[in-house]
């Protein structure tokens, strides 16, 4: 099918930044590409932005981030909304992590994530007083971690270690 000429730039996002809002023609198909600027120079893989349906649609893609280290990746979740009211196309892209973490706790806590399918392990402090933050974990969606939380050093870590894998969330 035809394409956008490609001199057409549309601009980055910058993390933290408004996204900004872009007038697209229908009849070309556009897609997304999404990276960790301040990770790696490298690209996801294209992720397409046409749809098909002239009614309300959500579409999710598990998105794999290159790192600047070969063959070393995050995942996010790209969740992809259409709707048309009055016979005008709508889309609203959200990039999430895999993972959020909330702690009510009064301090600061470390967790340790550990990927054994990956032989990863890394140390991720948390805040505590409501503060929700990305939980970085390594590998797709499928894999499981065990967490284990220690206060500031002060108390022994937890024992048994939690398990978490994304399908605990959705309920299947």
């Amino acid at each position: 099918g035809p394409r956008y000429p490609a001199q057409s730039v549309f601009p980055e996002v910058q993390n933290g930044n408004s996204p900004p809002t872009i007038a697209l023609d229908p009849r070309y198909p556009v897609s997304l590409k999404l990276r960790l600027s301040s990770l790696s120079p490298l690209w996801s893989g294209e992720i397409p932005l046409r749809c098909a349906s002239t009614s309300r649609f959500t579409k999710q893609w598990e998105v794999k981030l290159p790192l600047k280290d070969r063959g070393q990746f995050r995942s996010v979740w790209c969740h992809v909304v259409w709707e048309t009211v009055d016979n005008i196309h709508q889309m609203v892209v959200v990039i999430s992590p895999l993972y959020s973490i909330k702690s009510m706790l009064p301090c600061k806590a470390n967790v340790l994530v550990e990927t054994p399918t990956l032989s990863s392990s890394q140390i991720i402090p948390i805040s505590g007083r409501g503060a929700v933050q990305h939980l970085d974990t390594p590998g797709l969606s499928d894999e499981t971690h065990n967490l284990t939380f220690q206060l500031d050093g002060k108390v022994p870590a937890s024992s048994p270690p939690v398990s978490l894998h994304y399908h605990i969330m959705d309920g299947s």
